[in-house]
């Protein structure tokens, strides 16, 4: 499950990625260029075939996938993991109470099979991956609508919020604009590469754990081993000055979005990259303030890895408990 949610959230990340930066691009750099729109919704349109066909889309292929490893290997045959150990506290635990909560949300009241847990999970990653991106591109439903109507983004992404909204206009000056549009690449790339980090590291440290609790439960030296695997791995997000994950996002986003032509108050205008939107959320999470690109590198931050850490909890619901067992708090602090 792990392996092939972190698959789909690469996936659909550069899906989503690619269409806003192709429409983005035009309302910066072409505005008022029908034919640059055109060209942007038919890219989008293919990403988002990619993304949504039936039987050989990215949704499709998560949901393939986690049947592939815990379903049947061939028609008539058992699970190869009875659905009682995919739910029960003792096995991975996607029965818990909450987990059934949240499930409910999407509408699977009280999952009992693998087919619905897969559904589930499916649904809950699309839709934190959704949330996340916006984050990374407050004007991304403004964009979508752009390309394909008022309303499209909601009912194509039903979890991406409204965002900014700069009705359609871009920064009036071309040098400005340009290093909006590179800006803006490069949050959602660094962005993405951040998260993902996280939760690679957190999968690695969770099934180092699993594995101990699940197939050397009696051996006192595993869960050692796995401490250390997972101290490297969790380590790697908040390496020595500039070569962790956090410095690295950090750092990326200072060099591409900290310097002139391109001003803080083009990153927060909502005609620019529009991150005003974001100021409110920002001071919640403890960057009161979006005055310069090393304030916004840290609100995203903070954003990714509470979103990374949802994805991981949804692919291993036992994962604070996995943490605890080797020292480790989950949130990451």
């Amino acid at each position: 499950m792990s392996k092939a949610g972190g698959v789909f959230a690469s996936a659909k990340l550069k899906r989503l990625e690619k269409c806003v930066d192709a429409a983005f691009a035009c309302v910066q750099r072409k505005p008022g260029d029908t034919e640059c729109i055109l060209k942007a919704r038919a890219k989008c349109q293919k990403q988002l075939d990619s993304l949504t066909n039936p039987g050989k889309g990215d949704e499709a292929k998560l949901r393939i996938n986690i049947l592939k490893a815990c379903g049947p290997k061939k028609p008539g045959d058992p699970p190869q993991l009875d659905p009682i150990h995919l739910l029960s506290n003792q096995g991975l635990g996607h029965g818990a109470a909450r987990e059934a909560d949240r499930c409910a949300l999407f509408g699977f009241v009280n999952p009992a099979t693998i087919d619905d847990v897969a559904e589930c999970l499916g649904l809950q990653h699309e839709c934190r991956l959704e949330q996340m991106f916006a984050k990374e591109a407050p004007r991304a439903a403004e964009m979508l609508d752009l390309l394909f109507g008022a309303g499209a983004s909601n009912q194509q992404f039903p979890c991406l919020e409204a965002g900014a909204n700069g009705g359609g206009a871009g920064l009036q000056n071309p040098d400005v604009a340009k290093a909006a549009v590179k800006c803006q690449q490069t949050i959602k790339k660094a962005g993405a590469k951040f998260a993902l980090g996280v939760l690679k590291s957190l999968q690695t440290c969770a099934g180092a754990v699993r594995d101990c609790i699940q197939k050397k439960p009696t051996d006192p030296t595993c869960v050692n081993k796995a401490k250390s695997k997972c101290d490297k791995a969790i380590g790697k997000i908040t390496l020595p000055p500039g070569q962790g994950l956090a410095d690295k996002l950090r750092n990326t986003i200072v060099k591409n979005c900290g310097a002139a032509p391109l001003l803080p108050s083009h990153i927060l205008d909502p005609t620019g990259l529009g991150y005003l939107a974001e100021a409110a959320q920002c001071d919640s999470l403890g960057v009161p303030s979006l005055s310069s690109a090393a304030d916004l590198a840290d609100c995203i931050r903070i954003q990714h890895q509470r979103r990374a850490e949802q994805l991981a909890e949804k692919q291993s619901p036992r994962i604070g408990e996995l943490l605890d067992a080797v020292g480790r708090s989950f949130p990451l602090p």
